[in-house]
Formats: C-alpha cells, sequence, structure tokens
C-alpha cells in the first residue's frame, strides 16, 4: 500500500540470480541468436550500479556473468537432465573438458541427488563448495563425469556460446 519511490523492487541478489537462469533457458531454447541485458549500467538493475558518480559497483550480476561466460565459453548445450519439477539441470559439452551442469531450482528449495558423478561443484560466483544436496534458485555448475544423455524436450537444439 501506498507509493513507491525509487524502489527496483528485487534484491541484487534475486536480480542475478534470474539474469543468469534467463540467459541459460534462453540459450538452450534454440530460439534466439544473442541476448542482451537492456542496461548494463543503472541503479536498481544493469551489471553496474552508478549510484555514486565518481565509484561505480559492480553488482552480483557482473561476477556471475564473469563467472557463466569463463565457465561455458566455447561449450554447446546437450540436454535437459531428469529433475525434480520445477528444476532445472543444463548438460553443456565443453572441449576437451568435462561436461558442465549448470542447475537450480524455480520451485523453492527443492531436494535433488545428481543423477552423475559430480567432480567439483562451483557456486554462482565461481567459488568451490560441496556437492549440494538441495538446489534453490540460485545457479551452481558442476563438472560432471557419467551424465546421463536423456533428453527431457524432444527436439532438443544444441546452442553453442
Amino acid at each position: 500500500p501506498g507509493p513507491r519511490a525509487n524502489d527496483p523492487s528485487a534484491t541484487e541478489d534475486d536480480y542475478a540470480d534470474f539474469m543468469i537462469r534467463y540467459l541459460a533457458i534462453a540459450l538452450c531454447s534454440g530460439m534466439v541468436e544473442r541476448v542482451y541485458w537492456w542496461r548494463l549500467v543503472a541503479r536498481g538493475f544493469g551489471l553496474v550500479d552508478d549510484t555514486a558518480p565518481n565509484a561505480w559497483r559492480a553488482r552480483p550480476a557482473y561476477d556471475m556473468l564473469k563467472t557463466f561466460l569463463s565457465l561455458l565459453s566455447g561449450g554447446v548445450y546437450e540436454a535437459r537432465l531428469p529433475s525434480p519439477k520445477g528444476c532445472y539441470a543444463l548438460r553443456f559439452r565443453r572441449p576437451g573438458r568435462s561436461a558442465l551442469i549448470v542447475a537450480w531450482s524455480a520451485a523453492g528449495p527443492q531436494d535433488w541427488k545428481p543423477p552423475f558423478v559430480c567432480e567439483q561443484a562451483l557456486d554462482a560466483f565461481g567459488r568451490k563448495i560441496n556437492t549440494p544436496t538441495q538446489l534453490t534458485g540460485r545457479p551452481i555448475f558442476l563438472a560432471a563425469r557419467g551424465a546421463p544423455d536423456e533428453r527431457i524436450h524432444q527436439g532438443a537444439a544444441s546452442s553453442s556460446l
């Protein structure tokens, strides 16, 4: 209730999580050629906050995008792996490296056991974490050995990054 003044309506962390999930789904859809951030520098959205003109600040979305691009650069989307309802586990093949799974839950925290051997788990910022037993709205990256080749959606297109 009442008027809102200059409120971005989402936390920086929620925005960052959403944008990485959006980017992953868009790339894996096979329906888009490019994805752009609308504003790279802006208060309340974008990758960098310009509130202080002489001290721009990288927002979480900036660091998460850097991680996403560094881990998946040259990768090709292969399949959506079996996962609980509302969860996503998207497998990418990377030249000369193990498969990389990007996983998250769009339905709140969900228990999850990866259907593959996890060689390494990284959070959305590229920091090492323990292999998760639960997915949340924050994307994670899992280097995988033996990830199943099952496609959830018939005719899933391969998209390269």
